[in-house]
């Protein structure tokens, strides 16, 4: 019967659907320090004006302010680009005369002229195996000296049958097929 009557606290809780009759804002105790430290500060404040403005004056700041913002425009230093270059032309010639000539003097001394005797065998054989896909029979009779030739220099040269496996299994050339029919 309690639950029927209008004033009863479950009739109330159940039409306004809260725990209590009373409530607080979210955060209402984690901020509540604060503003009472900031109120007691206000008190502890001085109600008077520490602040006073001199007589005229807001009379006069229009008239000052004026007179700073139109005041001799101040003179700007210009450099010249023709004065700056004037200075950094002749340290640039002077620079590039002694690279110049410390360049010219360095490479007197390591110059070699650069011929088939000097140059290691390695290096001929290097260019020769990077360079043979381009090169025909021509260019190749054209390397081979003619004088002190001699036909058994080809004769008895000794190429293991292992080089010969590699050299067919890694180069996948029809036409040396061709050649062999």
């Amino acid at each position: 019967m309690e639950n029927k009557i209008k004033n009863s606290e479950t009739y109330l809780k159940s039409v306004l659907g809260k725990e209590s009759g009373f409530s607080l804002p979210k955060n209402y105790f984690e901020n509540l320090d604060k503003q009472i430290d900031l109120i007691l500060a206000e008190e502890n404040l001085s109600k008077e004006n520490s602040f006073s403005t001199p007589d005229n004056y807001f009379n006069a700041l229009e008239d000052k302010i004026i007179s700073r913002v139109t005041s001799q425009e101040k003179e700007t230093k210009v450099i010249s680009f023709r004065d700056k270059m004037l200075k950094v032309v002749p340290a640039a010639i002077a620079a590039s005369i002694a690279l110049f000539i410390g360049l010219n003097y360095f490479n007197t001394f390591n110059s070699t002229e650069i011929n088939f005797d000097n140059i290691a065998q390695s290096d001929i054989e290097t260019w020769f195996l990077e360079s043979s896909s381009n090169l025909t029979t021509e260019d190749i009779a054209s390397f081979i000296p003619l004088e002190d030739l001699e036909v058994n220099d080809f004769t008895y040269t000794n190429i293991d049958d292992k080089v010969i496996e590699d050299y067919i299994m890694t180069n996948e050339n029809s036409t040396f097929f061709n050649e062999i029919k």
